[in-house]
């Protein structure tokens, strides 16, 4: 079989790290992404490094098997189908920042659902500096973009292709989602320090409404295609899905519990709760500081005693609100049709490209779009049967589209 190479990212002078790809409206209702098919890299961020890393062997051959091919190709497909303007595509290639998971930098051994943004070889091969740049410039600004998008959604489909075979070497289902965190699947738990404690754990359960992974599934299967349900993995506890999981509960505590109790909107020490809150993955310095003092009994920042103590109360106060009846306000919240789904969408690379990672070449196969638009019409029809049960007056039946909604103003640093 002749392949042509394709081994390498393209180094760029102004890389924009994600980006819309068509001309998809402001607000929509569903989001569809893509974060791991990305095949840029920007030259300012290996300037330092003293050699063209993308020359070696091992971070070629690791940029040919860690990224999604294909994923593009899907999503576009899919935003088609339901009549979307596009979807959000991250250009940054895998191998440099992995926004699939927490921010920061693992070792050698570092277990693949357990690393870092940034991990080997390319961690061992760049300067602290460098690694500071790619997290803030880069990683934050997909934060930022993907946040501002998610506060509208109703539905999010993140698009990933994955290996055709298992370790064991037996094959993949042709399409598996994915709606479950990893922690959850083998512990019913969430492990301590990695959110607030006052995210409910069984909010990862599933990210999915049930009805509408369902609905997916069966459309999928009636069209013969060999379907598989959080197998053979679930979700990091640092995938966007998850993420955005905590980030959803705390902007509807912050709503039921400032409209109970009005007068704390305004309130500093509040409002630098519900910072920390939403402050999912860490990156602020204040909310971390914050986070130190409540949960590690730290002192305060000099001069900041008398704002922190209040603060401490404040989240006393909140802590007091969601105790007082805990399950009816998480489950009020669970299967509300309000509640966004987040669905990670893995489809086989096999399907769509060859991969060959021994001479690190690639060519997308010739039935590919044939193929992206058969998954395509499966995923959308079950997405637009779900929104004209659960979302009537915004889906009427002879549209594809979701319509606008307002932000409310909450944003994640």
């Amino acid at each position: 079989m002749e392949h042509w190479p394709i081994y390498s990212p393209k180094l760029v002078d102004d890389l924009e790290p994600i980006e819309v790809v068509g001309s998809e409206a402001p607000g929509g209702r569903i989001c569809v992404f893509t974060i791991h098919d990305g095949d840029q890299v920007p030259r300012r961020a290996l300037r330092d490094s003293g050699q063209d890393v993308f020359n070696r062997r091992d971070i070629r051959t690791t940029y040919v098997t860690e990224r999604d091919w294909g994923a593009n190709l899907v999503a576009e497909k899919v935003a088609e189908e339901l009549g979307l303007g596009g979807y959000m595509r991250v250009n940054l290639a895998r191998v440099l920042v992995d926004y699939g998971r927490f921010p920061g930098v693992s070792g050698n051994g570092v277990p693949y659902l357990d690393r870092k943004s940034v991990y080997p070889p390319l961690a061992d091969l760049i300067s602290e500096e460098t690694k500071h740049q790619l997290i803030t410039r880069y990683y934050d600004g997909i934060s930022r973009r993907l946040t501002e998008r998610f506060s509208h959604s109703l539905i999010t489909l993140g698009i990933h292709t994955y290996d055709p075979r298992n370790q064991s070497g037996t094959m993949r289902s042709e399409v598996s989602l994915v709606t479950r965190s990893m922690a959850y699947q083998e512990s019913s738990s969430i492990p301590a320090g990695v959110f607030d404690p006052l995210f409910p754990a069984i909010l990862c359960e599933s990210t999915a409404a049930k009805s509408l992974t369902y609905r997916i599934v069966l459309g999928l299967e009636q069209a013969h295609r060999d379907v598989a349900l959080n197998h053979p993995y679930v979700m990091p506890e640092g995938s966007v899905e998850i993420r955005a999981q905590v980030w959803f509960f705390f902007r509807h505590l912050r709503h039921a519990f400032t409209a109970a109790f009005p007068e704390t909107q305004d309130d500093p020490a509040y409002q630098r709760v519900w910072q920390m809150l939403l402050d999912v993955t860490r990156r602020s310095s204040d909310c971390e500081t914050l986070r130190g003092y409540l949960h590690e009994y730290r002192e305060a920042p000099h001069g900041f005693d008398e704002l922190y103590r209040a603060a401490r109360q404040a989240y006393a106060k909140i802590t007091r609100f969601l105790d007082a009846d805990r399950a009816g306000l998480i489950n009020e919240y669970r299967f509300s049709r309000e509640r966004p789904s987040c669905i990670g969408i893995e489809v086989r690379k096999d399907l769509l490209f060859d991969v060959d990672p021994g001479r690190l070449s690639v060519r997308q196969r010739p039935d590919a779009e044939a193929v992206a638009r058969d998954i395509a019409v499966c995923l959308a029809d079950g997405v637009r049967k779900y929104c004209d049960e659960c979302y009537p007056d915004e889906l009427p039946p002879a549209r594809r589209d979701l319509l606008t909604s307002d932000v409310d103003g909450l944003s994640v640093s």
